[in-house]
């Protein structure tokens, strides 16, 4: 084996392992937390999986059927995985229904690609993957154009140039000329997934470790993540931006998102949703005592809502009863206290 051999399957590996683990890691986080997290650790296994196909393929030739079909569910999972991320990423919820309509193609793939497909055809599927892909990172692109003031530090842009290098190398290794040719499309395609890896740890936005849910955070901690959730809260009135989510506050504040949601329920003792809301309807009960010329739906987009039928249950939940009801009580209120007008001596107090 020559050095240059040793050296793609010492990177090749590396990349692979640090993939996956990392990609078990964010998924266990996201059903804790954030579900944009459950989708980027599926990207990053899927398109180390994807890789590892490549690897074990140049050492043995004669690899199982099952392997390649593997590698080829891999395919077919990454272009949803990289859609649902940038989508879940801007606070859009993902569906159950959605997630079997995205990932079903790729279960099928491996069953059927293990069980009935015969070796020839998988070129087929491999290639098929690829336009997956491809599809997949056009609507991501126009998810991002919509919402790239958003990515402060460019890392879905990061995410998504590293997915076109890759796919671009899974193309070239179809049409390489020779097994060597073949290699070195794969170890570009690992060197791209370890420097996806790594950006992402550097940025907080990749977990290296399962998030505690009992640990409490100090003291000091406490004090610099309040100061700033006051600073854009209350001076630069953050919660008015719609679909504002806890991965964009936690940009906005710099702040690792387990961090930022575990400060508000200490601080707080509320979730994210709650936290945001509470802000959006003082101010909203505020403009509903000052001002009769809008309409309660109107006052609700403007401090953030973009919902009505989540406005009316936040605002339920945090009144006790509906807008209509305290606007009418509030107008009725201010007449009553104007009929009386200003105290005099002659007044009892």
């Amino acid at each position: 084996m020559t050095n240059w051999m040793i050296l793609m399957a010492a990177v090749s590996a590396v990349a692979v392992t640090q993939s996956i683990f990392l990609g078990a890691i964010n998924i266990v986080n996201g059903r804790r937390g954030a579900q944009s997290n459950i989708y980027l650790g599926l990207l990053l296994i899927a398109l180390g999986i994807r890789v590892a196909k490549s690897l074990v393929y140049y050492y043995w030739p004669g690899i199982a059927i099952v392997g390649v079909a593997l590698g080829g569910a891999g395919l077919w999972a990454a272009g949803p995985s990289l859609f649902l991320y940038l989508k879940s990423s801007t606070g859009k919820v993902i569906s159950r229904n959605e997630n079997i309509l995205y990932y079903l193609p790729a279960i099928l793939i491996f069953i059927l690609g293990s069980t009935i497909f015969k070796m020839q055809w998988m070129r087929l599927v491999y290639l098929s993957g690829c336009w997956v892909v491809i599809i997949g990172l056009v609507a991501s692109l126009v998810v991002y154009q919509k919402h790239k003031s958003t990515d402060h530090n460019h890392w879905l842009l990061v995410v998504q140039i590293g997915v076109l290098v890759m796919i671009t190398m899974f193309i070239y290794q179809l049409y390489s000329p020779n097994i060597q040719a073949y290699a070195w499309g794969a170890i570009v395609a690992s060197v791209v997934l370890y420097f996806i890896n790594f950006k992402g740890m550097g940025l907080h936005r990749v977990a290296t470790t399962v998030q505690s849910t009992k640990s409490m955070l100090d003291e000091n901690q406490l004090q610099t993540i309040g100061n700033e959730l006051t600073r854009v809260f209350e001076k630069e009135h953050i919660y008015r931006e719609q679909k504002l989510t806890l991965s964009k506050l936690a940009d906005r504040i710099n702040t690792p998102q387990y961090l930022l949601r575990k400060a508000i329920q200490q601080l707080h003792d509320k979730n994210f949703n709650d936290f945001i809301n509470e802000y959006r309807i003082a101010e909203l009960c505020d403009r509903l005592e000052r001002d009769n010329k809008y309409t309660i739906e109107a006052m609700a987009s403007e401090v953030g809502f973009t919902s009505n039928s989540t406005f009316y249950e936040a605002f339920r939940k945090v009144k006790g009863c509906t807008p209509a009801e305290y606007r009418k009580k509030v107008t009725s209120d201010n007449k009553y206290s104007s009929k009386l007008g200003p105290l005099t001596r002659s007044q009892p107090i």
